[in-house]
């Protein structure tokens, strides 16, 4: 499978085809998504075609996402492009690595494929490849899924062994079953986008009553035009914003972990201010295609860290977008004088994790390439925690210099370093390897080291102390660690080492390739 791309099953995918006459294609598509077909790939004869039955292909598109099943178009990339299709599907002819600079790294990349040697084929920008029945042919070689062409009436369901599913022709299909074969979910009632904003909101309170306002709170829950908060002494107010394809992907995670990990990740930086949560505001962008049940299921992964963390729900807001986008206002109650700060650091300090790093990185990496047989380390990134434990404990021995670490230690350190007009060494020849990390770099290549540099979403705490402070902080914290030290301007913000793979940051320089 393609590097960004986490393929989900291809067991059966079904071919339409736009025409002339297309008043039954939507009817057609929901009796192929209801016997449970994983993937539709739509045929568009020509251009004129796309832009006549534009508004038909829109609708089928939606229907497919609405339903988690893949939506490509056949051979026509520009068309895939502007419908927002899950991918296209390929000549043996064409250009993959065309495809997907078009198409983006999310996309799937699927070609017919003239011959059975996977050897003569690139196969570097291509997500599965399609063989006709009959041919002889090695899935281990291809190292991509493979899926079978069954053509004519009489076609088979079950795969070839040592294959991920096949394709047929819609009518074929629906001539062969009403239902989906053995393994696949048959869905009764297809599922539609979202319509009513009102309805679905109430439905989402439902959800999240456990984490509204109440008496107690002396608040004011949600349903009017604001809440009311009761008197906080030392506000603290941080924002954030998690969107599809460049925070997180449908592909590698569900939408409750989706949920939960916004909600950690913008508390996150509550915990780096030594504040408690105390209200959070969540704004969601929906599309047009995602059905309330989905909905439901990424709130409930907001309640999930809402009640972990002790966090009332104020209230939010509801809109329609191009793409899934979760925008958080959170809201904490600050401990007065104690504050911490990036600029808080000193010559002669060290620098220190309240944890270990590079866990989730590796994680991602697994994500990206495939390789999630070590599952301790894509929990790591699907599952961060917000530190509220470490940073009692860091304000109680008044360590006075705290982040949290989001984009990886290489730049969160330089964020400190030139914060604080220091030069900040990096050194993590001290730091203890998890087992999960050392094994997944003994199976995958990579060091420990450059994935810690460049380890984005740990959000561990990265704090500065001096050495003798924070041998008393390590009794309480035991996996905290030092990653560096504080020594006075060198020319350089930060110096040694040199991380592999670069720390996040957003913008072209940020883009993955």
């Amino acid at each position: 499978m393609h590097p960004d791309r986490l393929l989900p099953g291809l067991r059966l995918c079904c071919d339409l085809t736009v025409g002339a006459e297309t008043t039954g294609l939507l009817k057609t598509a929901t009796a192929v998504i209801r016997t449970g077909a994983t993937m539709i790939r739509c045929a568009i004869p020509n251009s004129e075609t796309a832009v006549e039955k534009w508004a038909l292909l829109s609708a089928l598109c939606r229907m497919c996402k609405s339903n988690g099943t893949l939506f490509l178009v056949r051979e026509h990339l520009l068309a895939a492009k502007a419908l927002d299709a899950d991918g296209v599907h390929l000549s043996p002819s064409a250009d993959p690595a065309t495809a997907r600079r078009v198409m983006g790294n999310a996309a799937v990349i699927g070609r017919a494929a003239a011959h059975a040697n996977p050897a003569a084929i690139n196969l570097s920008d291509l997500d599965y490849l399609e063989l006709p029945a009959g041919k002889a042919f090695s899935a281990t070689a291809a190292n991509r899924p493979v899926i079978v062409a069954q053509t004519g009436q009489e076609v088979s369901l079950v795969p070839p062994p040592g294959t991920a599913g096949v394709s047929v022709c819609a009518d074929a299909l629906l001539q062969k079953t009403t239902r989906a074969p053995a393994g696949i979910e048959y869905r009764p009632h297809p599922a539609t986008g979202w319509q009513d904003e009102f309805n679905l909101i109430q439905r989402m309170l439902r959800i999240t009553r456990q984490v509204l306002p109440d008496a107690a709170h002396g608040l004011v829950p949600p349903g009017d035009d604001a809440c009311l908060l009761s008197a906080l002494t030392h506000p603290v107010i941080s924002t954030d914003t998690h969107r599809e394809n460049v925070h997180f992907r449908r592909d590698w995670q569900t939408l409750r972990e989706i949920g939960r990990k916004a909600v950690t990740v913008a508390l996150s930086d509550l915990a780096a201010s030594y504040a408690w949560p105390v209200c959070a505001f969540v704004n969601l962008a929906l599309p047009a295609w995602m059905p309330d049940a989905k909905v439901e299921d990424l709130y409930r992964g907001i309640a999930d860290a809402l009640i972990r963390y002790g966090c009332l729900l104020g209230g939010g807001n509801l809109s329609a977008g191009e793409v899934l986008a979760v925008d958080l206002f959170v809201v904490g109650e600050g401990r007065g004088t104690l504050f911490p700060k990036r600029s808080a650091a000193r010559p002669g300090d060290g620098l220190y994790a309240t944890g270990p790093l590079g866990l989730a990185r590796a994680g991602l990496e697994a994500l990206r390439h495939g390789r999630i047989d070590v599952p301790e380390v894509v929990d790591r990134f699907k599952n961060p925690a917000a530190r509220f434990d470490a940073a009692e404990i860091l304000a109680a021995h008044d360590v006075r210099c705290v982040m949290d670490i989001s984009d990886g230690l290489s730049g969160d350190a330089r964020h400190l370093a030139e914060a604080s007009g220091l030069t900040l060494r990096l050194d993590l020849a001290s730091a203890p390897v998890p087992d999960a990390m050392a094994a997944f770099c003994r199976k995958y290549g990579g060091t420990p080291g450059a994935y810690a540099l460049a380890g984005g979403e740990d959000y561990e705490l990265l704090f500065t102390c001096a050495p003798e402070r924070f041998t008393a902080i390590r009794r309480q914290l035991p996996l905290a660690v030092q990653v560096g030290w504080c020594l006075p301007w060198q020319g350089n913000a930060v110096i040694g080492g040199t991380a592999d793979l670069a720390s996040w940051q957003h913008g072209e320089a940020g883009r993955p390739g």
